[in-house]
């Protein structure tokens, strides 16, 4: 996989960050790291700390491997300073500079928001605790998507509004049967991660978010609210200039939307055909969401191959995860397809690239801890042997570092035992 120097990719960024992107943020007075599968790199910090060493090729500074304050596209801090980090992986493919640099302009502004926005904050765990098999509450989650689709694409301004309208009217309802905690993951992923993903599309000159015409599917919820997210602020553009100076005050993106649409039109609404058709629509996603479901668990309940298995009498605490790259495949189980970070009092497991199952030990599939990990492929822990109770092993994307009770075979998978 080859991508743009980092170099290239800090030159268009500069080129990019001309452009008006929110009062008071400039992504140029960001630090910055990036790992491009390779190699890590840093600019702008003001101490760059060891094992990084000045590039004069690249003229900013680097190591080789990944820097572990380096997990995901996100912000974290580099030697206790808050900092932007873009990781180039799959999901990236394809992109050039110009995209590239945008997505730092992206994570830079996680940095801005934590500084002047720290209740911008969502519950990662409501998430999983969505009513999927709530297909009354996918219709309207349909209708009202649609409605976000036709009030960013319509050319008349009195469409948009409209359709702006009874799309906020659609929400309303639906959140009236969502637990308040799942409503409050919307919103407050729509202020964290869509206007970080509005200010990307600034960068860009980009006018309009990808809003699919068919939606997203009922578990694709937080790619839900960077989309939509992006769509309420352009539409804020138009009713509300300066709303970027009022949003830190508004309890949410679309309370200050339904402010800047009041009096300003009359509500749009989808003819009974077309109410009927994506009724239809909304209970066929939610059939082949849970047949998909069904599947794949089943697929890896009775998966075979090399993987390693741990029991833990003492639930594993989750350290770290990507949420866009978990499933949610019954009430206990996740599926972790990227990174996975979970630890106790004696064992400690991280698995990059990889791929993961974990079981809860309790009603909540995350904030109970797990009682079981299952690290798909890294078949080398077997070397290990039986009766090994200290582990300091890495290789193939996975870490275990700590101490186990016993260390077992079932055919090709081994089991650690941990109290």
């Amino acid at each position: 996989m080859s991508w743009p120097t980092v170099s290239r990719i800090l030159a268009v960024l500069d080129e990019l960050a001309r452009r008006p992107l929110w009062p008071g943020f400039d992504p140029r007075a960001t630090p910055l790291v990036i790992y491009d599968g390779q190699d890590t790199w840093l600019t702008r910090h003001p101490h760059p700390p060891a094992p990084f060493r000045w590039r004069p090729e690249a003229t900013v500074w680097g190591m080789t491997g990944l820097h572990d304050s380096v997990r995901a596209s996100t912000a974290t801090r580099v030697d206790g300073v808050p900092t932007a980090a873009l990781m180039l992986a799959a999901p990236l493919a394809g992109l050039g500079p110009s995209e590239l640099a945008a997505a730092c302009i992206h994570e830079a502004f996680h940095v801005f928001q934590a500084d002047q926005y720290p209740n911008w904050v969502s519950d990662t765990g409501a998430m999983f605790r969505y009513p999927l098999a709530d297909v009354a509450g996918l219709v309207l989650r349909r209708l009202e998507t649609e409605a976000w689709r036709r009030a960013q694409s319509a050319e008349d301004a009195s469409a948009r509004r409209g359709w702006a309208l009874a799309a906020l009217r659609y929400r309303r309802q639906r959140f009236l049967g969502l637990p308040a905690a799942c409503a409050a993951f919307e919103r407050g992923t729509e202020l964290s991660e869509g206007l970080a993903q509005y200010v990307e599309y600034c960068a860009l000159g980009r006018t309009r978010a990808e809003v699919p015409p068919a939606g997203w599917a009922p578990d694709q919820i937080r790619l839900r609210c960077y989309a939509l997210a992006a769509v309420m602020a352009r539409l804020l553009d138009d009713v509300m200039p300066q709303w970027q100076r009022r949003i830190g005050a508004a309890p949410s993106l679309d309370a200050l939307l339904a402010e800047g649409l009041a009096g300003k039109g009359d509500v749009q609404d989808f003819t009974p055909a077309e109410r009927r058709a994506i009724g239809a629509a909304a209970r066929q996603d939610s059939a082949a969401a849970e047949r998909d479901r069904q599947n794949l668990l089943a697929s890896l309940s009775s998966a075979g191959g090399p993987r390693v298995i741990v029991h833990a009498a003492t639930p594993l605490r989750p350290l770290g995860l990507d949420p866009s790259n978990c499933r949610q495949l019954d009430v206990r189980q996740l599926l972790h397809t990227r990174w996975l970070h979970v630890g106790g009092g004696r064992l400690d497991i991280e698995m990059r690239g990889g791929k993961a199952l974990t079981r809860a030990a309790g009603e909540h599939p995350l904030y109970s801890g797990f009682a079981e990990v299952v690290l798909f492929g890294a078949a080398e822990v077997r070397e290990l042997g039986p009766g090994a109770q200290r582990l300091a092993w890495h290789g193939d994307g996975v870490s275990i570092i700590g101490e186990v009770d016993r260390v077992r075979t079932e055919g090709e998978a081994v089991v650690l035992d941990v109290s």
